[in-house]
């Protein structure tokens, strides 16, 4: 700022300041009753200034905070998934292991109560297992249900029972408990040959 000193002390009255600081290499400052006020265009921030921004960073910050928790969840609901799919394989492949003639058409059923054994089929503690079609809490899951049913064994589709039976359609439901994750139904056919 390029000016004499007339010009800085008809500022100085103007602003109404007792005091002019000249110093080499800075700007002119003007001294008032209270403190200094500078003759250059400085521009600083009012705490009213520096709440704002600190509220709108604190408002970005809990976003994306959330942002993250929310995809971890979507991460987790997935692994579930995958869980559901073995629990629901492992549902299956008992049943299926009974024998054709051994699966108890029905279900669910009572929770942790096993479909009655078919005359002339093991009744094990393996088998009363499979033949439980309707289990409690599995860790993060609900329940997992069974229901077995006559199946046309050309389109097979679920239909009444012929005599004699020569496809049965295994159905397996998988409930989660957490809201993310889906419930799952997994359908087998087993064919008499």
């Amino acid at each position: 700022m390029a000016a004499n000193l007339q010009e800085l002390l008809t500022v100085m009255v103007q602003r109404g300041a007792s005091d002019l600081h000249l110093s080499c290499g800075t700007y002119p400052q003007l001294r008032r009753a209270r403190g200094t006020a500078g003759l250059a265009s400085e521009q600083g921030m009012a705490i009213l200034e520096v709440l704002i921004a600190g509220v709108i960073l604190a408002l970005a910050v809990v976003g994306i905070a959330l942002m993250f928790s929310e995809g971890q969840s979507y991460v987790v609901a997935e692994g579930d998934d995958r869980v559901a799919i073995a629990l629901a394989q492992q549902k299956l492949e008992a049943v299926r292991a009974l024998g054709f003639s051994c699966i108890p058409i029905g279900g669910p059923g009572p929770a942790g109560v096993p479909m009655t054994a078919i005359s002339g089929c093991a009744d094990t503690t393996a088998t009363q297992a499979a033949r439980t079609y309707n289990e409690g809490p599995l860790g993060r899951y609900v329940s997992r249900t069974v229901i077995v049913e006559c199946a046309n064994p050309d389109t097979m589709a679920a239909q009444a029972c012929p005599s004699p039976v020569s496809a049965r359609k295994i159905t397996v439901d998988i409930t989660p408990t957490m809201a993310k994750a889906k419930p799952l139904r997994v359908e087998a056919f087993v064919a008499l040959h």
